[in-house]
Parts: structure tokens; C-alpha cells; sequence
């Protein structure tokens, strides 16, 4: 297996939209792959009915010429289905973004030996630890995953100490940002007259689903105490999910005229470009949060709590300024201090745009990736030529 031969390319997303994180980087890793000659194909779950909004994220892999393929991964069925389908493609390699997909492919090629099956390359994405998740347990700990590419250290460090994974099994390769979309150029006039915000207006924006972990809570008693020293203030809560769960606490706050739900937005890089700042507020869960890295890729400072990967991105005092979890007040203090120091901000964002250029972009994701393909389709070749 030589370094420039091209190969027939898997990719399996535990979505069935390219929406959230993991399918949003399966996009851009097959954008690359295929710039550089690799046939990819791509597999989404089915996860109920599709919806014509999902087809429509999923559109911009057609106009690529991406073969796509939906599987409902909860159905014995349908695993039996990929299987035979697998068997018929040939593929060299599969790449499974998330433990729902990972646990699919693992069930479709149960029984099969090393030979008989494409080196599989499994991501892990969060730090949460698979203690009484036996099934996926058992998927990651298998055999036939070849390789497990953790998004940050700190995912690797779970995976290693709290799962008992071999560390020589997990390489860290960063998510990566879109350079195309994310750049410091992006104009944010469109959005300031449709979100109608006054030019001296400051724009504080968190990118999110509205779920327990992201910390929401948290982030609306910080920014009601930046609304109390900053009274010009827009807040936008960009990401699905049910807003009204929210009504109670920002009429108590009485932050409710200064908050907008924009919902699910495909024009982040605009929503990016009219902020001043950029706030990550999750508790837990997190692998490295997509939105801050695709912000300092625009210039933007940062303000984050210290969870899970986050601190490889944002280095306090450096690229950005971290929290605790659980600490509004500090949160409310490190977004004061972004927007009433304008020296210090544009500092934290240049420095935070050259580590992006350094470590984040998707091309250099893609060399990392293609390296571990071929590696392991090289180690895979030696074994069965010993044979």
C-alpha cells in the first residue's frame, strides 16, 4: 500500500443529518478525501423517518458526487442489510463518527476475521466514560477496530484511564475548521439589519442545542450580570431545541427582551462575524466544542468553562479566558472583561486564529487521517503477506 494510492472510503455517521459536531466533521473529512483523489461513500442513520430538512444538509455531499446510504442502526434487520451490503463494496477503510455507529459497524462484521474485514477506524468524540455501556464497551475494545482517533487529549485521557483502552490504540487528531466558510472576512452587516441590533449594540452568542449539558442556566444568570454594567447588550442563542423551557428563568432574569433564539442556523460564519464574543457554558460531555474553534478561526475572542478538551483549544490568558463549570458569576466577569477591553480581546483572538492555523484546519486533519488509513492498511498487508 503505497502513500498516494487511492482508496474506496466508508464513512458511517451516527446522525442522519449533517447538523451536529460528528457529521459535521464526516462532511469536511469527505470534502478533503475526495479533493485528493479517494472514492468516498457515506452511510447516515436512518434514526425514524428522514426529513426533507435533513436531505437538505445532506444535499451538498450529492452535488459532490458522495454515494449516500441511509441504515437504521437500532434495527437487527437493517445491521444484517449492511452487512451484505458491505460484503458487495470493497471497501478499504471504514470510519465510524460516534459510539452509535461505531456499535453498528461492529455488529454488521461480527464473526468476520481480520482478512475478510476493512481496516475500521472508530472516532470518540466526548469524554464520557462507557463504565455499565457493555455493548459499546465491548465495540471499542474489539479487535476489528483498528484505531480509535480521540478529537482532544483529554478524550484519549478518558479513554485510556477510566475504559482501559491501550493507548497505543488511540491517536489524537483534532477536529477541523472549514477554512472556506470560517475566516476573519466574513461581512456581519446582512445579520445586524435582519437581527435588527444598533451598531453600538455588543452581540454576546452561544452555539448550541439547547440540552442540560450545554449549561444554558448558567450562561443566562452570567449574561444577566453583563446586561446589568453592559444595558446595550443582544444575546443570541443560536441551536435546536425547545426554547420556551427557558421563558421562567429569563423573565426572572429580566433578560428576556435582550435574548433571541435563532434555532438551527446554516449561516454560522455570519452569525460569527456580528459577534463580539463567543461563550461556551457546558458542564460535562464535551470533546472540544466545534464553535469555539470555528470563532478564533475568525479572529473572535473566546470565553469558555474548563470541560473535558477545551483547554487544548482555549488557553487561558492566551487564546482566550477559561471557568469553572458551574460558575456564572466568573463567567458573567471573563465576558465583561472581553467586551470592556478591547486590547485584551483583540490579543486573545490573534493568538487564538495562529494556534487554529497551527493545529485546527481541516487539511491538516486530513493528512493525519489519510497517514492513520494507510498505516494501518500497510501493517494490515504485512500481517497477510506473513501468512
Amino acid at each position: 500500500m503505497t502513500a498516494t494510492q487511492k482508496l474506496n472510503i466508508l464513512q458511517v455517521a451516527s446522525h442522519k443529518n449533517v447538523v451536529r459536531g460528528g457529521a459535521v466533521q464526516m462532511a469536511l473529512l469527505t470534502r478533503e478525501l475526495l479533493r485528493r483523489g479517494h472514492r468516498v461513500v457515506c452511510v447516515f442513520n436512518k434514526e425514524g423517518e428522514v426529513q426533507a430538512q435533513d436531505l437538505t444538509t445532506i444535499s451538498p455531499l450529492c452535488k459532490m458526487g458522495v454515494p449516500v446510504e441511509f441504515f437504521d442502526m437500532r434495527r437487527l434487520r437493517e445491521i444484517w442489510r449492511f452487512r451484505h451490503w458491505l460484503k458487495e463494496m470493497n471497501f478499504d477503510v471504514i470510519h465510524t463518527h460516534r459510539q452509535e455507529a461505531t456499535i453498528f459497524v461492529w455488529l454488521a462484521t461480527f464473526g468476520w476475521r481480520k482478512s475478510q474485514c476493512p481496516v475500521i477506524v472508530a472516532q470518540r468524540g466526548t469524554v464520557y466514560t462507557m463504565r455499565g455501556r457493555w455493548l459499546e464497551k465491548w465495540a471499542y475494545s474489539s479487535r476489528r477496530i483498528d484505531k480509535i482517533i480521540a478529537v482532544a487529549e483529554a478524550v484519549k485521557d478518558s479513554l485510556v484511564r477510566n475504559d482501559g483502552i491501550p493507548a497505543d490504540k488511540v491517536e489524537v487528531v483534532y477536529g477541523g475548521v472549514d477554512e472556506e466558510r470560517f475566516h476573519p472576512l466574513v461581512d456581519a452587516s446582512r445579520l445586524r439589519k435582519e437581527f435588527h441590533i444598533p451598531p453600538h449594540h455588543k452581540v454576546i452568542t452561544t452555539i448550541s442545542a439547547l440540552v442540560q449539558k450545554k449549561g444554558l442556566p448558567d450562561f443566562f444568570t452570567a449574561v444577566a450580570e453583563v446586561v446589568k454594567e453592559i444595558p446595550d447588550v443582544k444575546i443570541l442563542v443560536v441551536g435546536s431545541g425547545k426554547k420556551t423551557k427557558f421563558d421562567t428563568l429569563l423573565t426572572e432574569l429580566n433578560i428576556k427582551d435582550h435574548v433571541l433564539f435563532t434555532g438551527y442556523r446554516q449561516d454560522v460564519p455570519e452569525i460569527i462575524a456580528v459577534s463580539d464574543v463567543i461563550v461556551c457554558s457546558s458542564t460535562k460531555g464535551e470533546g472540544l466544542t466545534g464553535s469555539l474553534r470555528e470563532a478564533l478561526a475568525m479572529k473572535k475572542p473566546v470565553v469558555s468553562t474548563d470541560v473535558a478538551g477545551n483547554r487544548e483549544l482555549v488557553v487561558h490568558e492566551h487564546t482566550g479566558l477559561l471557568v469553572p463549570p458551574g460558575q456564572p458569576h466568573l463567567l458573567a466577569q471573563a465576558i465583561l472583561r472581553v467586551l470592556r477591553d478591547k486590547e485584551l480581546a483583540s490579543t486573545l483572538a490573534r493568538q487564538g486564529y495562529q494556534l487554529i492555523q497551527e493545529k485546527f484546519l481541516n487539511s491538516l486533519r486530513t493528512d493525519k487521517i489519510e497517514n492513520i488509513y494507510n498505516d494501518l492498511l500497510r501493517q494490515k498487508a504485512t500481517i497477510q503477506a506473513s501468512h
